[in-house]
């Protein structure tokens, strides 16, 4: 779930973007630096994305 999560918060950041201005920050790059652990699953879109995160 964590993975399909990510998944749409990322690839659908322009439909997200008529509800909310911030998710103009919806990519892989910022939004793969975190002050907490990542999800395995997060962490799983991630790696596909080239985007290296821990996960816990």
């Amino acid at each position: 779930m964590a993975y399909d999560m990510v998944k749409i918060f990322i690839e659908k950041k322009e439909d997200i973007m008529k509800v909310t201005p911030q998710a103009v920050d919806f990519t892989p790059q910022k939004a793969g630096i975190g002050i907490i652990p990542f999800h395995k699953g997060a962490a799983k879109y991630f790696k596909e994305k080239g985007v290296n995160v821990e996960s816990k």
